[in-house]
């Protein structure tokens, strides 16, 4: 079975981009414009069917990836480990000084290839 991939990014062009490589490539993708409608979300789903790899901006005006990967695993202590957790920023940045733990980095622009076998990892795992 394959399970759900989330785009978090305030940039809907990107969002579309991704969503559409994701499909393309028969993986189901689901993308928000920011952190709290996809929190919103998970509150209406049941966690059987919560995502199993969330690809997230870094900057965004809400509240950036790093503050909602903390805030979520702060507030979500009970689901540590079931969703995987991939940043994505057009800016340089210091892996080992801004990384919570088990976050991969994803540099913008993608290289579409690589995004896609690191969401297969995860939604035929």
């Amino acid at each position: 079975m394959k399970r759900t991939i989330c785009i978090v990014d305030d940039d809907q062009d990107l969002r579309d981009v991704i969503s559409s490589a994701l499909d393309y490539e028969g993986l189901k993708s689901i993308s928000f414009e920011t952190p709290l409608k996809f929190e919103e979300y998970l509150k209406n789903t049941k966690h059987e069917d919560w995502p199993c790899l969330v690809l997230i901006d870094y900057f965004m005006p809400e509240m950036d990836g790093i503050t909602f990967i903390n805030y979520f695993r702060e507030k979500y202590k009970d689901h540590q480990g079931k969703i995987a957790f991939a940043l994505s920023t057009a800016h340089q940045l210091n892996e080992t000084n801004i990384l919570p733990d088990g976050v991969v980095l994803l540099q913008k622009p993608y290289d579409l290839d690589v995004l896609i076998d690191h969401a297969r990892k995860f939604a035929t795992a």
